[in-house]
């Protein structure tokens, strides 16, 4: 009796496992396609740094904590496979203003107080896009894992430009975006600086 009640509270820790797990996005598979990128003109407030990308986490703690409501972006500008972890270049930072709308007064201050700079990213013809659930961290670790894999095929096959890449967090959605155009925009100064 004792080892049937066992099997039948492991088979639920299992099943339980596998539906977190789901809802996580394990079994989620990401469509990778070129098309109007998922944002416009936008001003950023961002930090920039350099080592490896896991490190962009604590940037990204740092935003949630000066505004939690608003979409906050990484851009990560060198390959991986093809530079060393510590020159890894990266920003993280969110969207303060969009369309050509000016930042407000009070929400540029609280940003410089935090030691941010900020960056007008262009609107882009086209770009790579691709989209994932955000539901918890392991749905970021899930998606790129998806996403940068079939990237380096998508771009490889189609022999696309791949210079800098962004993933934007709305709360609800990771979006994935290579853009096409005006990739040089999307540099910010110190990015240029510290060149590989």
């Amino acid at each position: 009796m004792d080892l049937v009640v066992v099997g039948v509270v492991v088979a639920i820790i299992v099943v339980l496992l596998l539906a977190f797990l789901a809802y996580s996005g394990l079994f989620t598979s990401v469509n990778i396609g070129t098309g109007r990128p998922p944002i416009g003109e936008v001003i950023v407030a961002y930090k920039f740094s350099t080592g490896p990308y896991e490190r962009s986490e604590k940037l990204f703690r740092e935003f949630m904590k000066i505004d939690d409501k608003r979409t906050t972006l990484g851009i990560y500008y060198d390959n991986p496979d093809e530079v060393s972890a510590e020159r890894l270049r990266y920003v993280v930072g969110q969207i303060v203003a969009e369309n050509e709308d000016p930042v407000d007064r009070a929400v540029r201050r609280t940003y410089e107080e935090s030691g941010c700079r900020f960056i007008t990213l262009p609107p882009t013809r086209a770009a790579i896009n691709a989209w994932f659930p955000h539901r918890n961290k392991l749905s970021i670790f899930f998606g790129m894992r998806s996403f940068y894999s079939k990237l380096m095929r998508y771009v490889e096959e189609k022999k696309l430009p791949l210079e800098v890449c962004l993933e934007i967090y709305d709360g609800e959605t990771i979006q994935y975006m290579v853009p096409l155009d005006e990739q040089d925009a999307f540099f910010v100064p110190e990015a240029k600086k510290f060149s590989n």
